[in-house]
């Protein structure tokens, strides 16, 4: 006996649906669901206005950066599944943090935007790693920013390579 259980992958970890208990001699097949829509070019839609190219991306790593993402284009990415809320690299914030950190600041009526990069899904088609979508950068501007918001800011950056705190500006980059 054979039964297909379907195992939904949402935030890295694999949780298991399976009728318990399992009938002696039977056989399951786990299969994973990324909840990741893998339609990078509705990915590369929302953030460059249009879907890229092989040409688009740098020739050597592969990659294409973009600058001054909104938090509106965020939230969108995420809630059209083309970003893995839980994606984040060398040692920065989750994109599901960036994403509520920035969002709370401009409802405080700050200004947030964020950089990164896209992964070329073009050159590489086997690699499923290669939809993948990074936030590196940070900057939040207004006319001023009181104590408990640099603070905050602070905290939020801990493990950034570099930080800008100005009195109008704060920015934090993650290598």
């Amino acid at each position: 006996m054979s039964e297909t259980i379907t195992t939904v992958y949402e935030d890295g970890l694999l949780r298991p649906l399976l009728p318990l208990p399992l009938s002696p001699g039977t056989t399951v097949k786990i299969q994973i669901l990324n909840t990741v829509n893998v339609g990078y070019q509705r990915r590369d839609e929302i953030i460059f206005g249009r879907p890229l190219t092989e040409e688009d991306y740098r020739p050597k790593d592969g990659h294409k950066y973009f600058e001054a993402l909104s938090v509106g284009k965020l939230g969108q990415l995420l809630e059209e599944g083309c970003v893995n809320p839980n994606a984040g690299v060398n040692y920065c914030p989750r994109i599901w943090e960036f994403y509520s950190f920035g969002k709370k600041w401009i409802e405080r009526g700050y200004n947030a935007a964020f950089s990164g990069c896209v992964h070329s899904v073009i050159s590489r088609p086997n690699c499923p790693d290669y939809v993948r979508t990074q936030i590196e950068e940070i900057e939040v501007t207004g006319s001023s920013f009181d104590k408990d918001f640099v603070s905050e800011f602070k905290s939020f950056a801990y493990g950034a390579q570099q930080r800008i705190i100005k009195p109008q500006q704060l920015a934090a980059w993650w290598d």
